[in-house]
């Protein structure tokens, strides 16, 4: 028996669909997850090992590629040393797991109706995201 396989904590997110990314992310971030504390100045300033907006994007994939028929839940297990999402899916075949962060692919979300009403709803956050964290090059 590994210590780190021991789960910490277990909760349930329920609500509407539309909120309950929000809701996760908040709920992990403030009672599962330490921060790196330091000051500027007189501000105290918290940082994640994992930023806030990447743990929302795997959060929102895994409420978009879900197979909601299963009627099983998607599940978030905090451990010591990760956090492990796992929904009730599969995986394309044409999509090579080792090529994931390296070489661009298509989505195949099981709900596209889903997918297409969290784009338009998180749309504007995205784009102030990734104009907040793009860099220009001169």
């Amino acid at each position: 028996h590994n210590k780190s396989d021991d789960i910490i904590y277990h909760d349930e997110v329920h609500g509407p669909l539309m909120l309950q990314a929000d809701k996760v992310v908040d709920l992990v971030y403030t009672k599962y997850l330490k921060a790196l504390v330091s000051y500027d100045g007189l501000q105290r300033v918290e940082t994640y090992l994992t930023p806030k907006e990447a743990f929302r994007e795997i959060v929102l994939n895994a409420i978009n590629h879900k197979l909601y028929e299963t009627g099983n839940p998607i599940q978030i297990s905090v451990y010591e040393d990760r956090i492990v999402v796992f929904n009730q899916g599969y995986w394309p075949e044409d999509i090579d797991l080792t090529d994931l962060y390296t070489k661009k692919h298509s989505s195949y979300p099981h709900n596209p109706n889903i997918a297409k009403a969290f784009f338009k709803l998180f749309e504007s956050s995205y784009q102030r995201y990734f104009k907040r964290h793009t860099f220009s090059r001169r």
